[in-house]
């Protein structure tokens, strides 16, 4: 949620400049690209009992790996403060966040680093793909082919990590990872 709330803020009407934003694994899959019935059921029970706690079904749970660092999953899952279930409302207000960070991602200034794992469960590679779009001609994309929403914390972060403080140095040098581009068709075009 830290980069779509970044990309909300830095490509509003009053946003400072900035000299570099780096985009980890943003929540992006808003409105626009998210399921009809997914949309039609959230905006249903936000504006019925917006108080309801929810739960992701144990059949979709075992289905998402948000990481490859199991260790860190299952202390994560130990965790006596982490949040299992979310109130409905809470949930439509990220939709909302998402959903304006994809519509803004073309007015972020400054050198942009938009890194997106392939195997990502989170935030589908649609939605990642369509908000790639709409960045600046001049922003960076990157997917690794190993990484998953967690990137920062995956198995192989230290090359996500590596590709970050490259970035930091020099934002048009290749990244040492040599990780492709998320649009090779769109990069290839601007």
């Amino acid at each position: 949620m830290g980069a779509a709330t970044a990309i909300a803020a830095f490509a509003a009407e009053d946003a400072p400049e900035i000299d570099r934003l780096i985009l980890v694994a943003p929540a992006v899959w808003g409105w626009s690209t998210m399921p009809r019935s997914y949309a039609v059921t959230l905006w249903l029970g936000a504006h019925t009992f917006p108080w309801r706690a929810v739960s992701p079904p144990r059949r979709v749970q075992r289905r998402i790996t948000p990481s490859d660092n199991i260790e860190m999953l299952r202390r994560i899952g130990r965790d006596p403060h982490m949040i299992f279930s979310t109130r409905i409302d809470a949930v439509y207000g990220l939709v909302n966040l998402m959903e304006t960070a994809s519509e803004r991602a073309g007015d972020l200034n400054g050198d942009i680093a938009f890194l997106y794992g392939a195997r990502d469960d989170i935030i589908p590679r649609a939605s990642a793909e369509a908000a790639a779009a709409r960045l600046p001609p001049h922003a960076r994309t990157a997917i690794y082919e190993n990484g998953y929403h967690m990137l920062l914390r995956d198995l192989q972060a230290e090359v996500v990590y590596a590709d970050i403080l490259s970035f930091l140095r020099d934002s048009e040098a290749p990244f040492p990872s040599g990780a492709p581009s998320l649009q090779p068709a769109l990069q290839a075009n601007r």
